[in-house]
């Protein structure tokens, strides 16, 4: 399994983050008396928009590794959790995959790349 490239920044951008997962839940309403639910599925994925900021080379290298390494972003690859820690304060490895085509917007001499993401179960 792939790896995140180290020479791409580790961290995303916190003030464009946001953390969501996938609705688990079936609600069926009936006919008379509450909503009958159920669980969809009981490993739900974590979803993730995340950006960050981006050199030009950084840029070619991310490019390089989403159309390469991760087959056009269909493979799934290791990455350090944007959120959760373990015990001891570091980060925690885990199983992700992207969920969106890329998007970058020219930031002065960088660039801001936006994607979607969901941590595996």
């Amino acid at each position: 399994m792939v790896s995140w490239p180290s020479t791409l920044p580790a961290y995303v951008s916190q003030s464009s983050f946001a953390e969501t997962i996938q609705d688990p839940v079936i609600r069926t309403d009936m006919d008379a008396g509450p909503m009958k639910m159920r669980l969809r599925f009981t490993a739900v994925p974590e979803k993730y928009s995340i950006s960050m900021e981006l050199t030009k080379e950084e840029r070619a290298i991310f490019i390089a590794f989403y159309k390469d390494d991760l087959n056009y972003g269909v493979d799934e690859f290791i990455w350090y959790h944007p959120v959760d820690v373990d015990e001891f304060g570091a980060r925690v490895a885990c199983y992700c995959r992207f969920t969106s085509v890329y998007q970058f917007a020219p930031n002065d001499h960088e660039f801001t790349m936006s994607i979607d993401m969901e941590v595996l179960p």
